[in-house]
């Protein structure tokens, strides 16, 4: 029976339900309730570790943005963010709350899974919390996407579940088989075949943050 409850929490169908309302969006994303205001400010929070790459020149995409909360946090920071997410529910909340907070460099896209909306090229991508649920050949295929959406120079920066996690409490509810756990060798080998360059390596309990940079093209000079 523990097992049944674990897949079915894990499923598609009911991730996808918890966008139905807010409450249940928020619990599902954040753990615990809270009101919008709260909400606001917990994506400031969220986001303040990374405000040495975050300026109002800059315009950051984040992948799989759920409601949005990361954005929200740096909206006044920013000078345009795009958020995508593969649940249509939690991109409606996201549009209603960027309504009702009147945040109008804020974009908020549904995708497939497959074919990315249509999104101008960015200067910081984020993405969190998303690869942990992906096997490791997704998540390359991801990654090389989202390069190509960055701008030369431009700062991507990706978590990662880190086989630190396993059998703990951020497993529990789902159990170890739900996530895909990685270690520092595997993401290295990755971020070099995607030419990225790792400028900082954040640590938290369980994960890591990988910020790192694309470098500039190399410019061919014509001869006359």
């Amino acid at each position: 029976m523990a097992n049944l409850i674990k897949k079915l929490a894990a499923s598609k169908p009911v991730w996808q339900m918890t966008g139905l309302t807010y409450p249940t969006a928020v619990r599902a994303t954040t753990g615990r309730f809270m009101s919008k205001d709260d909400y606001l400010i917990s994506g400031k929070d969220e986001m303040s570790v990374f405000s040495r790459y975050i300026n109002e020149d800059k315009s950051v995409l984040e992948f799989g943005c759920g409601m949005g909360r990361n954005l929200f946090g740096i909206a006044g920071k920013i000078r345009e963010g795009y958020g995508i997410d593969v649940n249509p529910h939690y991109i409606k909340l996201a549009n209603k709350i960027t309504l009702k907070y009147n945040f109008k460099n804020l974009h908020f896209l549904r995708y497939d899974g497959a074919n990315f909306p249509n999104i101008p090229i960015v200067d910081i991508i984020l993405e969190k919390s998303v690869f942990e649920r992906l096997n490791k050949p997704l998540v390359e295929r991801y990654v090389k996407k989202l390069t190509e959406l960055l701008t030369d120079g431009g700062i991507i920066i990706l978590f990662f579940l880190m086989e630190r996690a396993e059998g703990t409490e951020i497993t529990k509810l789902l159990g170890d088989s739900a996530y895909v756990f990685w270690n520092n060798e595997e993401i290295e080998q990755l971020l070099k075949s995607m030419n990225l360059d790792i400028v900082e390596v954040l640590h938290t309990k369980d994960a890591d943050y990988y910020i790192c940079r694309k470098p500039e093209s190399s410019k061919e000079i014509t001869q006359f």
